[in-house]
């Protein structure tokens, strides 16, 4: 090969080192928030809640399917969460998880809220949190996504009958 042509590899792949790494520093909230304004990809997530993502695994009938977004500025978070069959709904929360530790980052619903109690085949939960809802796990909005990137973020709902969850399932990215 000659001198001109390995200068001109050498450098392309000196562009494409560069450009790779630039977008792993971008911060999480940019990073998020890059896809101009589009409702997939780095600012909506999903997550497939079944017993079988539970631990210790459940057997149930009961599945839902949790989606969250960030809206406006990237500091405000929505969720909407559609699933049964649910019998007394105590709890559903977004947590963090890793090494089989669980820590609660923020309740969606808690036992002492009316509503999800009593028998339904389907059953919905939705709203909004901001990083000033977070009762443990990450500072603020960005370090939340930054988590959920890397595959460490989970939702749980927990029932009367099933207080360690009846369903759970892992947050992801929705591209």
């Amino acid at each position: 090969m000659n001198a001109l042509k390995l200068s001109v590899l050498v450098g392309l792949m000196s562009i494409a080192v560069i450009a790779s790494s630039a977008g792993t520093t971008m911060s999480p909230t940019l990073y998020a928030q890059s896809n101009g304004g589009s409702s997939t990809g780095k600012n909506h997530f999903v997550a497939v809640l079944n017993g079988e993502s539970v631990m210790p695994p459940v057997k149930t009938d009961a599945k839902a399917k949790a989606e969250l977004a960030l809206v406006g500025d990237g500091k405000t978070m929505s969720y909407n969460i559609t699933g049964g069959p649910v019998d007394t709904v105590k709890d559903v929360t977004v947590s963090h998880t890793t090494g089989g530790r669980v820590a609660d980052i923020v309740v969606l619903r808690s036992a002492t809220e009316k509503g999800l109690s009593g028998q339904a085949n389907t059953a919905s939960l939705s709203g909004n949190f901001t990083a000033s809802d977070f009762i443990n796990g990450p500072k603020d909005m960005a370090a939340l996504v930054k988590d959920i990137l890397s595959g460490n973020v989970i939702i749980r709902v927990d029932t009367l009958k099933y207080p360690l969850g009846i369903v759970a399932g892992a947050v992801k990215p929705n591209l």
